[in-house]
């Protein structure tokens, strides 16, 4: 996942920025400018938290989950704090215009966020005005409103921005650092008389009594702080909290004046805290005495882009974890640590700080030691596999049976008998493919190109390994590197070249045949030209081959290609076909994206169509009764969930089953050999604690992915049943001894 823009770290110099001022007064002209600095803030209760956000939808709709509106928004968010608001505004486009999906509304509200700051005020307005239509219960509902005051500000409609800054401000349920920024922007407004006194006063008729000479003094103690008067904006907020002791944004003041130097108080300038507040809507409930108890080690919190996408993926599959255990009649309790983390500053206000490698893994040891304290008879968890790490060698020391529901990092299970992989490993799924691929398809000649990364290397290794054992035989093998090589015209010319030196050699033309074939056109007189003989020869028996750019090639039977995200496949396969390679196109299981294959474009669509991957998903009764029950019970699509479901119904499915203890728990586990769940079968086997249970599909045109019938194989020849010849037709030497004298 991108990393996030260096430029978050000056956000907070970036606010003491001013604009030019005149006679300690607020100057209207300057306010578009100020307008325009505000919106460039990284808004971290906004932007960061936009990644992990689903919208909210009537009970009587479904939201139709994409994985690729979820791609398009991290790149729409990374151009947007990069500053390139062009392409941001071209990547939430590209969502909104789509059907409707869980990144809808937030698609919107950055797209309003990216307009306003180009000074497109018409256009932001024309989308916040969408979002606040078609949205009304959003959790974006209270952003909105000081977006479309913002546009209407630009616009020069001061009386418009004016009543939904007012609106915003009397909210009580809107954050309280919203509310102060529309204290602020009212300053903007009532102090430089952007409006007239009868329309300030019907402005002050819509708020509560009171509230507005609050918020108007304490936003000019924010404003002159923002211009760089730290003494008057000292002098306003020390008279605030004279006046409005516990006032709404008192705690601000308080913060504020702290970070200043004008008040003594003990509040670090950045604070970590975790999902374990009272208010974390994932906190864990109180325990049910003698209801035995699973752990759960996820990230659930993050603001910057990567830590937040990975949050998101943890609470799918925390909500996954808690639907089974509600489908079952809830006989387990859960124990949740969170191992992600939030960064605020003195003011409260949410920073979009990465997780530091280090700070996670320290989370995720603490986070296994105190679910294995708690005494829970079991783990599901963590995402990454550093952190898997970590937590398998708490759970192995404990004797807990530890759950990993995505990890597909190599070697995880030989931590210790306790450790049980759900996603297939790199290893088995190389193995599966070159054994299908030999075995069952019947192909030969094998080519192979991974990616230049630790499951890449893992994979070429299983599938050369299998193949060649199998009597395949791998004539090329190349890697890249996954979602920054682009351009695959080196490595396909180099299997094209391959694929040339397979090639029976071409049969050269008889020479002495020619030459008599020529005795008689020589005498004829009609050739033109000066021909000698030799040259005539030669011009027929040495006749240049065509261009071997224009021949498709047939003699590589399948090629191999191992993606770590499906966006590389959509790159490579095209061009696989552009350089006239006709050969079965073989994958690993990241091919399985039907949502971002239906997505594509015929065309598009095309270059992927009849392409065989090995995948545990197959669309099984499991898995679509899983599916619809969900869309019905959650009102949107599963996700991550399928794969928390699946590891919780195994556990319960155990204890149900009599195997009431960590260690019959782990026993009952080494024996699953055929589970159908959610998220695709699941098998260990005998040695080994990592799934197995993997099956062709293929990609349909229509862009569907179905498992191989019998009828699709290859044919495999048999011989007839053994007849022995009659013995007359035998030669003499080799008839049966029986019939010698």
């Amino acid at each position: 996942m991108p990393k996030p823009s260096a430029k978050r770290g000056t956000a907070k110099a970036d606010r003491t920025h001013s604009p030019h001022k005149r006679g300690g007064h607020f100057h209207a002209r300057e306010c578009n400018g100020a307008l325009c600095h505000q919106q460039a803030l990284p808004a971290q209760w906004i932007v960061a938290a936009l990644c992990l956000l689903v919208v909210f939808v009537g009970p009587a709709s479904a939201v139709r989950l994409s994985p690729q509106a979820d791609r398009d928004f991290e790149r729409g968010l990374s151009a947007y704090e990069e500053e390139d608001l062009s392409a941001a505004r071209k990547h939430f486009t590209t969502i909104v215009d789509a059907p409707e999906n869980q990144r809808t509304s937030a698609a919107l509200l950055m797209l309003t966020r990216a307009l306003l700051q180009a000074e497109h005020f018409r256009a932001g307005l024309d989308a916040a005005k969408r979002l606040e239509r078609q949205y009304p219960r959003s959790r974006y509902s209270s952003d909105v409103q000081l977006l479309i005051g913002d546009c209407y500000l630009g616009l020069q409609r001061r009386y418009e921005a004016a009543v939904y800054y007012a609106r915003l401000l009397d909210d009580g349920s809107a954050a309280v650092e919203l509310r102060a920024s529309a204290a602020e922007r009212l300053v903007v407004v009532f102090r430089n008389h952007l409006i007239s006194r009868d329309a300030q006063g019907r402005i002050e008729q819509q708020i509560t009594d009171g509230l507005l000479e609050e918020a108007l003094l304490f936003g000019e103690g924010r404003w002159f702080i923002r211009l760089g008067w730290g003494p008057q904006g000292r002098e306003r907020l020390g008279e605030y909290l004279r006046t409005y002791k516990e006032g709404a944004f008192a705690h601000l003041a308080r913060n504020r004046l702290a970070a200043l130097g004008g008040l003594t108080v003990a509040i670090p300038a950045d604070i970590e805290t975790t999902a374990s507040s009272p208010d974390s809507p994932w906190q864990t409930s109180p325990s049910r005495s003698g209801v035995p108890r699973i752990g759960v080690l996820l990230p659930l919190t993050g603001q910057s882009e990567s830590d937040a996408a990975t949050a998101s993926v943890g609470r799918e599959i925390l909500d996954g974890i808690r639907y089974a255990n509600e489908a079952a009649g809830e006989p387990f309790d859960l124990e949740i640590e969170d191992t992600g983390a939030r960064f605020v500053d003195f003011e409260g206000e949410i920073l979009p700080v990465s997780q530091s490698e280090g700070s996670r893994l320290i989370r995720v040891h603490n986070g296994a030691r105190r679910l294995v304290a708690e005494g829970v008879e079991a783990i599901i968890g963590p995402i990454y596999s550093t952190s898997c790490v970590v937590a398998a060698a708490v759970a192995e020391a404990a004797g807990v049976p530890l759950l990993l529901p995505l990890a597909q990092q190599s070697g995880l299970d030989s931590l210790g008998r306790h450790v049980f992989q759900l996603n297939p490993i790199a290893e088995v799924q190389g193995q599966a493919l070159a054994e299908y691929a030999t075995l069952v398809l019947g192909l030969e000649t094998l080519a192979i190109l991974s990616p230049l990364s630790d499951y890449g290397a893992a994979f070429e290794r299983s599938f050369t390994r299998a193949a060649t054992l199998n009597g395949g035989r791998i004539v090329m093998s190349d890697q890249y590197f996954p979602q920054e090589t682009t351009d695959f015209h080196r490595q396909f010319e180099s299997l094209r070249r391959v694929g040339f030196e397979l090639q029976p050699a071409l049969e050269r033309i008889d020479s002495l045949a020619t030459l008599d074939s020529l005795a008689v056109s020589l005498l004829d007189t009609t050739l033109e030209g000066e021909w000698t003989f030799i040259e005539v020869v030669e011009g027929i028996v040495d006749e240049a081959p065509p261009d071997s750019s224009e021949v498709f090639l047939q003699t590589i039977d399948g090629v191999a290609v191992i993606v770590e995200h499906f966006d590389d496949a959509k790159t490579i396969a095209p061009q696989l076909h552009f350089h006239r390679l006709e050969t079965q196109i073989l994958g690993n299981d990241i091919w399985y994206d039907p949502e971002a294959i239906h997505a594509m474009g015929a065309t598009e669509r095309g270059h992927l169509a009849g392409a065989i991957f090995v995948a545990r998903r197959q669309g099984g009764v499991a898995e679509q009764e899983f599916l619809n029950e969900y869309r019905s019970q959650r009102q949107r699509d599963p996700g991550y969930a399928a794969d928390g479901y699946d590891a919780a119904r195994m556990l319960i499915d155990g204890w149900r089953a009599g195997h009431g203890s960590r260690r019959q728990l782990r026993e009952w586990l080494q024996q699953v050999r055929e589970y159908d769940g959610a998220s695709g079968r699941v098998a260990f086997s005998d040695d080994r604690r990592v799934n197995s249970a993997l099956q062709l599909l293929r990609i349909g045109a229509d862009g569907s992915p179905a498992g191989l019938g019998e009828n699709e194989l290859p044919e495999i020849a048999t011989s007839g049943p053994a007849v022995d010849l009659p013995t007359a037709d035998l030669p003499v030497d080799d008839a049966p001894w029986e019939s010698m004298p």
